[in-house]
């Protein structure tokens, strides 16, 4: 069945390079009939958001409400943490330069961390989790110090994972729960690097390392070790139904897409072929988006691996992260990419659970804003929003047929 499986998927790929399958390419660009219209715009009050490295952030918190998290640098020594709602503009909280860092689930986490001159008496710092529409603390905690390293996955509702590295010799998960309680899950082999996926521990013996030990997030039993060159798709890895999905380069012309059962069993691969640049894959919900960058195909299959559908186009890199010619919806409700085509560049969004087309937009029917300059974000199906480089203006459209 896998390898029927496996060549089916290999002619549909085929039919598609030829282009026997394709629809909407550029040359039915005059299908760009969707219509823009302004919903509002946020001017800086003062200096501009961005400096340039930090990347600005769209995320949903746990009631589905839209922040835009923007650093805003008035000059060197006045820099502010900005949130911005997605719905309406305004600025939700801004407060003086502060480190945190974003889950998945739409918290935030920051730390306080022990002052003091001696390294070896660092005390615990102080870990806090927060409402990231508000800003207001959830919950906060103690924070274990471990000289020899530790790390942070995030889970649901601001339950998190830790991870401290004592000694070279083994790593202690610690977990916390909801309202900040801890406790000690269990005891896993050393490796310089560790994190949580879906129901998964992934471990990496070290930088140079090309394996990954797969360990049941349960139990801490050792599932499976992916082999080398082994990678893991940008953001989610692990299907609504918990299959883990992975990617193997071989002699960077060839792809073997794998996919693992939560029992750590391979439920199913794939091989591609590519001549340069490499594939793009996104995991959404119960799906797998794949984008084969040579030949111009867009595939989707669901995590049993069947081809669901396909389109061929020829979309081209936009700004921002991730670096991929694809932008997943916030929501992961839609994707976006652009494409240069004889009446000039259009915006192209497809719905994720299908590949239908739901919008072509025209460069030419907005104005102050370029698909290939500005840093685009799209929430839901037809909520688009344009960051210029200037940083000086935050503009959001409603896509209309």
């Amino acid at each position: 069945m896998l390898q029927w499986s496996c060549i089916r998927f290999c002619l549909l790929t085929s039919i598609l390079s030829l282009g026997l399958l394709s629809i909407n390419t550029s040359s039915v660009s005059a299908k760009a009939t969707a219509v823009p219209q302004l919903e509002w715009i946020k001017e800086v009050d003062s200096g501009r958001w961005g400096d340039g490295f930090t990347p600005h952030y769209f995320k949903l918190d746990a009631s589905g409400n839209l922040n835009i998290l923007v650093k805003r640098v008035v000059n060197e020594k006045l820099i502010y943490e900005e949130n911005i709602s997605g719905e309406t503009g305004d600025i939700r909280w801004s407060k003086p330069k502060f480190d945190y860092g974003l889950t998945r689930d739409g918290y935030m986490y920051s730390f306080k961390h022990t002052e003091t001159d001696d390294y070896k008496k660092k005390s615990d710092d102080i870990i806090t989790v927060s409402d990231l529409t508000t800003g207001k603390p959830k919950w906060s905690s103690i924070y274990p110090y471990f000289r020899e390293g530790q790390s942070l996955n995030f889970t649901k509702n601001g339950a998190l994972y830790a991870f401290t590295y004592q000694k070279n010799k083994y790593v202690t998960l610690y977990y916390y729960d909801e309202k900040g309680k801890r406790s000690k899950k269990f005891i896993l082999p050393y490796m310089q690097h560790y994190t949580v996926e879906g129901n998964f521990i992934l471990g990496q013996p070290d930088n140079k390392s090309s394996y990954i030990h797969v360990f049941d997030l349960s139990t801490g039993k050792k599932l499976t070790v992916l082999t080398n060159e082994t990678t893991l798709p940008f953001g989610n890895s692990v299907t609504d139904d918990g299959t883990l999905i992975t990617r193997k380069f071989i002699n960077n012309r060839e792809l073997e897409l794998r996919a693992y059962s939560p029992a750590g069993a391979l439920k199913w691969k794939y091989d591609f072929s590519f001549k340069k640049g490499p594939p793009e894959i996104f995991v959404i919900h119960d799906r797998v988006l794949y984008l084969e960058q040579t030949a111009g195909n867009i595939l989707l299959l669901n995590s049993d691996g069947k081809l669901i559908t396909g389109v061929n186009e020829a979309p081209f890199y936009m700004q921002g992260d991730p670096n991929s010619p694809l932008k997943v919806a916030v929501d992961l409700q839609s994707f976006m990419y652009i494409q240069y085509t004889e009446q000039g560049i259009e915006l192209v969004i497809r719905d994720s659970n299908n590949l239908r087309e739901l919008y072509r937009v025209s460069q030419n029917d907005l104005n102050d804003v370029r698909f290939n300059r500005d840093e685009l974000f799209i929430n839901g199906q037809n909520e688009l929003f344009f960051l210029p480089p200037d940083g000086q203006t935050i503009r959001k459209y409603r896509l209309a047929p």
